[in-house]
């Protein structure tokens, strides 16, 4: 098997999406032809459709070919071929030749290569630019399905769907994922998954709410500056490869690290890590994914600084970011500014809400607040020197705040949803306290 396992084809994928989307392909029902000659393999894989897709690889050399649309190299079909061997290599027939489009397609994968950058980037652009319009076609369909929908669960009454079947809900958000439309289809599941709990009507509302808007931005979305488009695309659930991230221009900066939230969706964990820069002195989040066991690529700790360069991926407000050249530092970081009072967050929420209504928490950093229990509303409130308020989710975090409290205003940072405040960690005596430690499966991605 010349020593392929998942975690050297984690590696060996061009992003952490495409390695995902391999994970799909491992049905058997998708594969035929199934083969091997010394340590040269093949396959043809077929998603949702008609076509078989061909694809081979040789494991000792890693070269490898696929005759799929995709423009990225190894393709999700590539990397599906390979995991499908170290699961079950017994499912791959050994075989005295290879068959006869093995070796044209490993002639035709030379060839491509062969051409000059100039060229190849030329005919890689295009094939962009040919698929961004297929998809976008195929997305906009999907829109439309979904507005449609929305309209009869309110002719039908929210109560109805709540006594729907899983099936039911299952059908639309399957629609959603076969018109590449995957984050509304994750949205929707998890209505559906919750459709019990009580506060569910509320949930509901707000999400149909959410999404009714989004159809008609996005049936617009030629008419949207590049940032809308970015924001409306990332929500649809289609994300940007980090390939093309790092090609942007990166902010080299001091960063602490203020909170972490993880979660796991099978076997797939994903975890955000929210930092302050010390000279931008603004928020951003690492974004990452590991599967099973693998470990992640970065080893944050909150209270801990780093010097790092982030790449802010597009769309606005620009939080999320890509971390290059991180070194972990000792040094003392110098100062730490944020909001004094609570309207003056609060204005600020309303704007970034305005350039984009589909974020789902901000980051908040305030200053010389301090928490107040009263016993009367059984609620913790944040509270500023001006005597406005916030209230603060209930649970651990805030009542380890309360516990930290030394009767002096204290420095909190944490992220507001627009009904609490979720405080992630506070500063007592030029030491970071964590406050906050998120594990679910409702982490936004």
């Amino acid at each position: 098997m010349a020593n392929w396992d998942l975690e050297k084809v984690q590696r060996f994928a061009p992003d952490q999406l495409t390695f995902e989307r391999s994970e799909r392909l491992l049905t058997p029902t998708r594969w035929k032809s199934l083969g091997q000659k010394g340590a040269l393999i093949w396959g043809e894989c077929r998603t949702s459709g008609v076509t078989w897709y061909k694809t081979a690889m040789e494991l000792d050399k890693v070269r490898a070919f696929s005759n799929s649309p995709a423009t990225e190299y190894p393709d999700k079909y590539i990397l599906a071929l390979l995991r499908l061997y170290i699961k079950s290599p017994e499912r791959f027939k050994d075989m005295s030749t290879p068959l006869p489009w093995v070796s044209e397609g490993f002639r035709r994968e030379a060839q491509k290569r062969s051409l000059s950058p100039e060229h190849k980037a030329s005919k890689q652009e295009e094939s962009r630019q040919r698929n961004r319009r297929k998809r976008l076609a195929l997305m906009h369909k999907g829109v439309v399905d979904l507005e449609q929908w929305l309209e009869d669960v309110v002719r039908e009454g929210l109560g109805a769907w709540q006594q729907r079947s899983d099936a039911s809900w299952e059908a639309i958000a399957s629609r959603m994922t076969d018109q590449k439309l995957g984050g509304l289809a994750r949205r929707l599941r998890y209505m559906a998954d919750n459709r019990w709990s009580n506060d569910w009507l509320d949930r509901l509302t707000q999400e149909l709410a959410d999404l009714f808007l989004f159809t008609q931005a996005f049936q617009q979305i030629d008419d949207w500056d590049e940032e809308m488009q970015a924001n409306l695309m990332q929500w649809a659930g289609v994300h940007f490869r980090k390939e093309q991230i790092a090609e942007l221009s990166p902010l080299s900066d001091y960063w602490l690290t203020m909170g972490i939230e993880e979660g796991e969706d099978e076997n797939l964990r994903f975890r955000k890590t929210w930092l302050w820069g010390e000279k931008s002195q603004a928020p951003a989040y690492i974004l990452e994914f590991a599967w099973g066991n693998i470990a992640f690529e970065h080893d944050f700790k909150v209270g801990a600084a780093y010097e790092a360069d982030l790449i802010f991926y597009p769309g606005v407000p620009k939080f999320r970011a890509l971390a290059k050249k991180v070194i972990h530092q000792q040094r003392v970081f110098s100062k730490i500014t944020g909001h004094k009072f609570v309207q003056e967050f609060l204005r600020k929420a309303a704007k970034q809400w305005a350039e984009n209504p589909w974020i789902k928490d901000l980051p908040a950093m305030l200053l010389e607040v301090y928490p107040v229990f009263l016993p009367q509303h059984n609620q913790i409130v944040l509270v500023d020197q001006s005597g406005q308020h916030l209230p603060v989710m209930m649970g651990d975090a805030g009542w380890k705040w309360l516990a930290t409290y030394t009767g002096q205003p204290m420095l909190v940072f944490g992220k507001w949803d627009g009904l609490a405040f979720v405080p992630f960690t506070t500063l007592s005596n030029q030491r970071i306290i964590r406050l906050f430690y998120a594990y679910s499966l409702d982490v936004e991605i």
